[in-house]
C-alpha cells in the first residue's frame, strides 16, 4: 500500500491515475467503517428493542451496490495500465489517452493574436488531429527514434507543423517529452509480452524502443506501468 501512496510520476496522466487510486482507497474505507457503524447500531437496536434486523439491511445493500456501479463504470481502477494498454491497442476511430488530450477547450487562456486565429483554424478538426497523432504514435515504429521531434510527425501525417505545435501547447496534458515515453513504454509493454527478454536484455530493449539512457528508460517504465520490465515480462 506505501508503494501505491508514495508512487510519483512527472507524467500527468500516471499522477491522475496515482489521484484515482487514493481516491478509491478512501472511498472504500469510509464506506467499510459507515457499513460496520450501521451494521452495530442496528444490531444493537434488534437487542435492545426487539427490532427486526432485516429492516435496515436495504441501507448497507445500497452502498454496496452504489460502490458496484461506480467500480464497473471506472475500468481503469479494475484492470490499471492493462486497461490503457488494451485501449490503445483497439482504438480506430476514439481517441485512447483521454486523460492526455483535453479537447474540450484549451488547457490555459489564450493570449496571443496568433493563437487565437489558430484556435479558430483548428477547433473544427481537433479531434481528427489528436487521432491521427495517437494512430501514427501506436500504429508505427517512429517514436523509436531517440531524435523525433514534432516537425517528424507533422511531416508524416500530412499536418502543419504550427498545428502540432499548437496542439501540444494548449491541447495536450503531457509535455512533448513526456508524451513520448508514454508511447515508448507500449511499445516496450508490447515486446516484453512478445518475449522480448528471452533472447535480449532490458538496455537493448530500452535503446530499441528509443530510450538514449537506460536509466531514464527504466524509471519511466516504473513510473508508468507501476511495476519493472522482468515483474511485467515474468506476466507473460
Amino acid at each position: 500500500m506505501n508503494n501505491v501512496w508514495r508512487r510519483k510520476s512527472e507524467i500527468k496522466a500516471i499522477q491522475n491515475q496515482n489521484r484515482l487510486i487514493k481516491n478509491w482507497t478512501i472511498l472504500l474505507y469510509v464506506s467499510f467503517i459507515l457499513i460496520m457503524v450501521i451494521r452495530f447500531s442496528t444490531g444493537y437496536l434488534m437487542n435492545k428493542y426487539y427490532i427486526n434486523n432485516n429492516q435496515y439491511l436495504w441501507i448497507t445493500a445500497l452502498i454496496w451496490s452504489g460502490i458496484f456501479v461506480k467500480i464497473m463504470l471506472t475500468p481503469e481502477i479494475l484492470y490499471g495500465y492493462n486497461f490503457l494498454n488494451k485501449t490503445i491497442d483497439t482504438v480506430i476511430e476514439k481517441v485512447a489517452l483521454h486523460t492526455v488530450w483535453k479537447t474540450d477547450g484549451t488547457l490555459s487562456p489564450i493570449v496571443s493574436e496568433k493563437d487565437k486565429k489558430m484556435e479558430e483554424k483548428i477547433s473544427a478538426v481537433l479531434n481528427e488531429y489528436v487521432h491521427k497523432i495517437e494512430e501514427f504514435s501506436f500504429r508505427s515504429e517512429a517514436f523509436r527514434n531517440p531524435d523525433l521531434i514534432l516537425e517528424d510527425i507533422a511531416a508524416a501525417i500530412k499536418i502543419p507543423v504550427s498545428h502540432i505545435q499548437y496542439i501540444f501547447k494548449y491541447h495536450c496534458t503531457e509535455s512533448f517529452t513526456d508524451y513520448k515515453k508514454i508511447v515508448r513504454i507500449h511499445d516496450a509493454t508490447k515486446l516484453l509480452e512478445n518475449g522480448y527478454l528471452r533472447e535480449k536484455t532490458v538496455e537493448s530493449l530500452s535503446e530499441t524502443v528509443g530510450f538514449s539512457s537506460y536509466v531514464t528508460f527504466y524509471l519511466a517504465f516504473k513510473s508508468i506501468t507501476g511495476m519493472t520490465t522482468q515483474e511485467y515480462a515474468k506476466r507473460y
